[in-house]
């Protein structure tokens, strides 16, 4: 079975995430017979570390200027506050929301991590209607839900999982009719084969993705005012004919008569488009620090040397963050929505980490320097700080921290720096925020 094709019918099924969800609860278990098929997870979902969720209007904004910054920081902060749950199904749902930048969204779901491969495959899945669609009108309904990136290498694997999803949703068709004839609406738009007779000229998702590849390189060359040389059809059929099934001459004709004859603009790839601005492609590169856009969310920020116990946490990250041997202590705080941010630098793209502020003991033990535990209850052992780093893959790791000192670097902000941890460490709200 496909691997993108086991994704698609575990989304098929409806699942209830739970709180203490464990790997065994979702792996089947093992078989004494050695030839039995064992269901694998694609990705195994993560619980929320930080359970408070306060202000959530500035938190939800505070997540979307982090995710239109650098999309997988993003995600993963999203998913560390709880505010996305760790499934494919909800994080579609908020990378469709209208205020997330839907060009960073193509970036990001391009990319070739495994948590990117399932959620393009659902965010497909559940906004668009492929059913009885033909290959031009399915691409052009999909860049219209995930815009097309400039690489080359995500927009192949953006199409396959859109030549994946159609071909399951025309099995689908094929189930439901079994043997009879269903009369479906028939997309409108381009006179184009579609549907199930389209899927009868291919034998697997595999070939269909190629010939769609190859029409949205038709639709850049002729669209993207990229032409060098002169292109007709029998040297293009040519150049695609040998993609492993006998397609008819049909199926190519219909594919070059559409492209020559309607306005396709959402195919046409953006590096292939010199008809394109120079300036805007500029303009599109400039990436804002995340808290740039939210200033009204930062309580405090600035500039401090960070120690943690145990030692040395914070300073492998710090220095995989800056692709250094040797981290830094110096670090660029922001303290908002009863969270501390650390970044590598005050025009970062996303932090490196964050903790929970929320409960947390705040003792100024010397002039200028903070220190910040939970503190123990009953004689127990010291509790951890609830605190996650930030991946670019839209994971985050859980780090076991039990201290952590802040010797801040401008004397005459310490009152200040003083305050605003100790106002963001108040009890916890139970505000549940959830896009």
């Amino acid at each position: 079975m496909r691997y993108a094709d086991c994704i698609l019918r575990d989304l098929d099924s409806e699942w209830v995430p739970s709180e203490d969800l464990k790997l065994a609860d979702v792996v089947a278990e093992e078989s004494n017979q050695s030839n039995m098929l064992r269901y694998v997870p694609h990705f195994v979902p993560q619980s929320a570390i930080m359970t408070s969720n306060p202000e959530g209007r500035k938190l939800k904004k505070l997540a979307t200027c982090m995710f239109n910054s650098a999309p997988g920081e993003g995600l993963a902060f999203l998913c560390a506050t709880g505010s996305v749950v760790d499934y494919p199904k909800a994080q579609a749902k908020f990378l469709n929301s209208a205020k997330v930048d839907h060009v960073k969204v193509g970036e990001f779901l391009g990319e070739p991590y495994p948590k990117c491969d399932a959620i393009r495959l659902e965010t497909f899945n559940a906004h668009c209607k492929f059913v009885n669609t033909g290959i031009i009108s399915a691409m052009v309904q999909a860049c219209r839900v995930v815009p097309l990136p400039s690489d080359l290498h995500k927009v192949d694997r953006l199409i396959f999982a859109i030549s994946s999803v159609w071909w399951r949703h025309h099995e689908r068709l094929e189930e439901l009719a079994d043997g009879e004839e269903l009369s479906v609406q028939k997309a409108e738009g381009y006179s184009e084969i579609c549907g199930l007779e389209l899927k009868g000229y291919f034998s697997s998702p595999e070939t269909l993705h190629q010939l769609m590849l190859s029409t949205l390189l038709l639709c850049s060359w002729s669209k993207g005012s990229v032409q060098s040389t002169p292109l007709d059809f029998e040297k293009w059929v040519g150049f695609v004919g040998a993609i492993g099934d006998h397609t008819p001459a049909v199926i190519f004709r219909s594919i070059w008569d559409t492209v020559w004859k309607s306005n396709l603009p959402e195919l046409v790839i953006p590096s292939l488009d010199k008809a394109r601005p120079t300036d805007c492609s500029a303009k599109q590169q400039v990436v804002r620090p995340w808290p740039a856009a939210a200033q009204t969310c930062v309580e405090m920020k600035g500039w401090a040397d960070v120690e943690s116990e145990p030692p040395g946490v914070l300073l492998a990250l710090e220095a995989d963050a800056n692709n250094s041997a040797v981290g830094n202590r110096r670090m660029w705080l922001d303290v908002a929505c009863g969270l501390l941010f650390l970044s590598r630098a005050h025009d970062a793209k996303a932090p490196f980490a964050v903790m929970e502020l929320r409960g947390l003991d705040v003792t100024e033990f010397q002039a200028g320097q903070v220190r910040l535990k939970r503190g123990r209850r009953d004689g127990s052992e010291v509790p951890s700080l609830v605190a996650a780093a930030l991946q670019s893959d839209g994971c985050f790791k859980e780090l076991a921290l039990t201290q952590l000192e802040i010797m801040l670097t401008v004397d005459e902000g310490n009152d200040k720096w003083l305050s605003a941890l100790r106002q963001q460490t108040g009890p916890y709200w139970q505000d549940d925020v959830h896009f």
